[in-house]
């Protein structure tokens, strides 16, 4: 499994607009400073999105002090029917009705 960043907290933003317009915010940490984030992937399955914030540490002299985060994420909500989603982003999920 890849390393991947700690999440504290997701919101979903853009819920009661058209459906290519929803955004999820994700706020965490990294280990320290050295540590970014280098790829978001996203996957549906059915009602349910998975983001995965991956993370690599660059550099080997680095101070151990985390190091805070905000991403902000637009789901690929094209084609999807009005009702109720779920978007999981590593351990923490939340869920958002489409209009």
């Amino acid at each position: 499994m890849p390393n991947v960043a700690t999440v504290e907290s997701v919101v979903v933003n853009g819920q009661s607009t058209t459906p290519n317009e929803v955004e999820v915010i994700v706020k965490g940490y990294l280990p320290n400073p050295c540590t970014k984030i280098v790829r978001i992937e996203q996957q549906r399955n059915a009602d349910t999105f998975t983001v995965t914030l991956e993370t690599v540490r660059e550099g080997s002299n680095c101070v151990q002090v985390i190091s805070p985060f905000e991403e902000t994420v637009a789901l690929d909500t094209t084609g999807l029917a009005p009702g109720t989603y779920t978007v999981r982003v590593q351990d923490t999920a939340i869920t958002f009705d489409l209009k």
